[in-house]
């Protein structure tokens, strides 16, 4: 009963983040995100210290991840952003993440990083071929 009430802590966590980012408020957001990724990994956890890992959510802790790391984009923090997509892009569980080399992409674009720029765009043409 506790997991089903974290999940769900987790789930209205990241709507209240994704809200509020939409409300402008991208400060509330980065502190929601940060809160749902805290409770997130304490469900894996818990989860994995009971037996449990079959029950890991892969789709809510990458829910949570990509979030985390859009908040931190909105927030101009880069180097955090950069580094949550890159976590994620490198976990072979998560089967769409290649998807976020345009984000990372993007952020090297804002930091006028040309040469990585075309690299991820080159990851990007090769994925949809």
């Amino acid at each position: 009963m506790m997991l089903v009430h974290n999940i769900m802590q987790v789930h209205a966590l990241l709507e209240e983040s994704a809200d509020a980012n939409k409300a402008g408020e991208v400060q509330l957001a980065l502190e929601k995100a940060k809160e749902a990724c805290r409770k997130e990994r304490q469900l894996c956890k818990h989860r994995e210290q009971n037996m449990l890992q079959e029950q890991i959510n892969i789709d809510l802790t990458y829910a949570v991840m990509f979030n985390l790391g859009n908040q931190y984009h909105a927030n101009d923090l880069l180097k955090e952003a950069l580094n949550t997509y890159t976590q994620i892009v490198k976990n072979k569980q998560f089967s769409q993440s290649g998807r976020l080399r345009v984000n990372i992409g993007n952020i090297h674009f804002e930091q006028k990083k040309y040469p990585q720029v075309k690299h991820y765009a080159g990851y990007t043409i090769q994925e949809r071929t």
